[in-house]
């Protein structure tokens, strides 16, 4: 069975020999009393891969959302969520919106509806923490970070950057040759902004490097996020190990995985193209063919049956149903040829057998409804 639902884009794996030699996953004690001591030397190149002096380690982005949610003061601040925002830190957000804080929505990707979400804020007196993802993966586009930053500058605002997607990925210097930049380090680097610009990075590395484990970047102020350290365990030697293997791996070899990822990511949509068709994801490894949703599943069983391991995939900024297929590094290109054909006659045989019969309606949306899931 040919692989396309995984998110390791890089096609990282970690050896057997990059797992810790301490025999225990955790000490018992809470992260706030005792770090391993692994740790500090993880947050040194993580200060490197992300250009900035302060970084912090979390067990999940849901620890680290919690933690800078808490800091919300109802009465001094407002967050301002995009419509995109990635489910994770929308219940974050619920959270501190339970305590009393002031949540409004502006539209996806949209600096003028920031711009007024921001002047209404302004009129309370309250101060804008502006909640977004870095990259959509719906619609294949980074966020427009320098804009928001203008529009929230004069207001004193911080932009909250959920960064999973982006961080190994993009990185500093795009150019025509390398859209996506260099080192990894996100699209905040991406887009040439600092660490001394207001930004609150908050990045699982469960994508593109293959190790469960969250981190927060930021200015030193106001960094200390105390919350979930005090209450929960820290994260495991296996994770932490994972994240250290990931980060030597992306130094040596990071640029090397990009480019044949490109490239991979480019022959599949050529492929594609010829065949008549076209996915959604631009230059991203998150490629997705939209259709009803009783037609998604009938695709989904006709890869599957062909070989090919497809994912359901639904997202807050598009309407409809996707069958997304994860390009990654390991790919070879006969297997991108091969999984182009096999998705091209998987959505000809559904729309056949749409023809042919009527929609099933009710029955294929449950069923589409349980087993789609959000990636972005």
């Amino acid at each position: 069975m040919l692989d396309f639902s995984s998110a390791h884009y890089l096609g990282i794996s970690h050896a057997p020999d990059a797992m810790p030699s301490e025999p225990r996953l955790t000490t018992g004690r809470p992260a706030a009393l005792q770090s391993p001591a692994v740790q500090s030397e993880i947050q040194r190149s993580l200060r490197t891969l992300f250009k900035t002096n302060h970084v912090l380690v979390k067990r999940s982005t849901l620890h680290a959302f919690v933690d800078i949610y808490d800091q919300i003061r109802p009465a001094r601040e407002a967050i301002l969520v995009d419509a995109g925002a990635y489910p994770i830190q929308r219940w974050a957000i619920n959270m501190a919106k339970g305590r009393g804080a002031v949540v409004s929505q502006f539209r996806h990707h949209d600096v003028e509806s920031l711009a007024r979400k921001t002047a209404a804020a302004r009129r309370r007196r309250l101060r804008p923490f502006v909640a977004v993802d870095g990259f959509c993966t719906g619609c294949g586009k980074l966020a427009p970070l320098t804009d928001y930053l203008d529009v929230i500058h004069s207001a004193g605002g911080r932009l909250i950057i959920d960064d999973t997607q982006s961080t190994g990925i993009h990185g500093e210097s795009p150019g025509q040759i390398t859209p996506w930049g260099h080192g990894g380090g996100g699209s905040q680097l991406h887009a040439g902004l600092g660490s001394d610009q207001g930004l609150i990075i908050v990045t699982s590395f469960a994508k593109a490097l293959a190790a469960p484990i969250a981190t927060v970047a930021a200015p030193a102020k106001g960094l200390a996020l105390p919350g979930t350290d005090v209450h929960c365990s820290p994260a495991t030697n296996a994770d932490l190990a994972a994240l250290q293997s990931a980060l030597t791996i992306n130094a040596r070899h990071g640029e090397q995985l990009r480019r044949r990822l490109l490239g991979n990511i480019r022959l599949f949509r050529r492929e594609m193209g010829r065949l008549g068709r076209e996915t959604s994801g631009r230059l991203f490894p998150v490629q997705s063919v939209s259709c009803p949703e009783y037609q998604a599943v009938a695709v989904e069983r006709f890869l599957l049956a062909a070989g090919i391991r497809p994912i359901l995939t639904e997202s807050s900024c598009r309407h409809g149903a996707t069958v997304t297929l994860i390009i990654t590094a390991r790919h070879t290109a006969r297997q991108l040829k091969f999984a182009a054909h096999a998705l091209h006659q998987a959505l000809t045989k559904a729309e056949i057998r749409r023809r042919a019969i009527a929609p099933p309606g009710l029955v294929a949306r449950i069923e589409y409804r349980k087993r789609a899931g959000s990636i972005v």
